[in-house]
């Protein structure tokens, strides 16, 4: 492993960490303020999604398989049943809150005031979940690109 790609690798390590702190740091309120929240898993999902292929889009040159053609592939093959993951938990969520309304389907912590956290909930939800559902149809374009790329011109 010659010294660039080891610091590709290093440097999608430190990405990865960022965006676990970022995670957290984000559904943190709801973890102080919500007692019970069924939406965790999708939660995380769109997050981790949209930050990790916004990466992958606009920072593809700085990633340890700029090169490797059968992980872009892979990658972009992924992409697919995961816009259809994506799109059932953000219909689940949405489904949910039409059904039964925020206030009665989220059972709250003391103290916690529950319309200021209803609206950080729906308004995390709707961004990450659009932004995740949208960087997920893009990114298989983005690989293909790339591939292209490496092999017609042998840039990235």
């Amino acid at each position: 492993m010659d010294a660039l790609q080891k610091k590709r690798w290093i440097l999608e390590w430190v990405y990865w960490l960022i965006t676990a702190l970022l995670t957290a740091l984000l559904l943190l309120p709801i973890y102080q303020n919500v007692d019970s929240y069924p939406f965790y898993s999708y939660n995380i999902l769109f997050i981790l999604t949209f930050f990790t292929f916004t990466r992958y889009i606009f920072l593809l040159q700085h990633s340890p398989f700029v090169y490797h053609k059968v992980t872009k592939l892979l990658l972009a093959a992924a992409s697919i049943p995961l816009a259809f993951l994506l799109f059932q938990g953000f219909y689940e969520y949405e489904a949910a809150i039409n059904e039964y309304g925020p206030e009665d389907y989220f059972q709250f912590k003391l103290g916690a005031r529950p319309e200021q956290v209803i609206k950080y909930i729906n308004s995390e939800m709707v961004m990450f979940g659009v932004a995740a559902i949208i960087v997920t149809i893009l990114t298989p374009i983005r690989m293909l690109i790339s591939i292209w790329k490496t092999k017609n011109r042998g840039t990235y």
